[in-house]
């Protein structure tokens, strides 16, 4: 019966009670989770708002291109400045979409945090 109650794990004997109170060294999760919630979270947090904002000035700069640009493209014969327009709507049209995936991101992070 006593044989019964012991278990080799590893070339170690280890009894019952043993197994069920393992040494609280092996328990890393606290720590890791108490390190995500105080100092990645918060780093990946401040990161994606930066790139929130570099992508909102990117936009709003384009914008303004475009608004000077525009007007130089009314002519009745040739288009000056057709090739910088297209390629400047194409750039503001990917910072959007990046804008939105970066919010998005921000978004899942934050609720993402709730569940831990």
């Amino acid at each position: 019966m006593m044989r019964a109650a012991l278990v080799v794990l590893a070339g170690l004997m280890l009894s019952p009670t043993a197994m069920a109170y393992p040494p609280v060294a092996y328990h890393p999760a606290p720590l890791s989770t108490y390190r995500y919630q105080h100092v990645v979270y918060h780093r990946e947090v401040a990161r994606l708002d930066a790139a929130i904002r570099l992508r909102k000035a990117e936009i709003a700069a384009m914008e303004r291109m475009l608004k000077e640009w525009e007007p130089l493209d009314r002519f009745s014969t040739g288009r000056p400045v057709m090739l910088d327009i297209e390629r400047t709507r194409l750039q503001l049209l990917e910072a959007r979409l990046g804008l939105q995936c970066l919010e998005q991101d921000l978004f899942d992070l934050i609720h993402a945090r709730g569940r831990f």
